[in-house]
């Protein structure tokens, strides 16, 4: 008997917008942007099974543990208070945030923000993060 580690949900937030202040150049820091951003948390739930066996969970933890629309709202808040040069940073603060909001059993995060008025004749431009849990310095950084 071993134990193994699997996805057990994967819980998206869609689409949501978040006003950031965001940019290199001046025009660009004079008022708040919509970023639309889409997060992903991956849990997992640690089950214990043989080789000859399937993975069983536990009734206990079927159910998330973890409170999505506080994390939403809290996210929804902080980023009222910060302000970023780059896209790829915010993503970045934005990956540590949702580690640091959430219980270990939310092993990995992708964090993808899009910003619809950065490149004229582009829809939208974005970046796209994926992080395990022990791949992230969980220390808050700014800009």
């Amino acid at each position: 008997s071993g134990q193994a580690s699997f996805p057990s949900a994967t819980i998206c937030v869609k689409d949501l917008v978040l006003p950031v202040l965001i940019g290199v150049n001046p025009p660009e820091r004079l008022a708040r942007q919509r970023v639309v951003t889409n997060i992903t948390f991956y849990e997992r739930t640690c089950t214990t099974s043989d080789s000859t066996s399937t993975p069983t969970v536990s009734t206990q933890s079927q159910a998330s543990e973890v409170d999505y629309t506080t994390i939403v709202q809290l996210l929804y808040e902080w980023i009222n208070s910060t302000s970023y040069l780059t896209l790829e940073k915010l993503v970045l603060e934005l990956v540590r945030a949702c580690f640091r909001m959430t219980s270990p059993q939310v092993d990995a995060v992708t964090v993808r923000c899009e910003k619809p008025s950065a490149i004229s004749f582009a829809h939208v431009s974005g970046v796209q993060m994926t992080r395990r849990r022990e791949e992230v310095d969980l220390t808050p950084e700014t800009e």
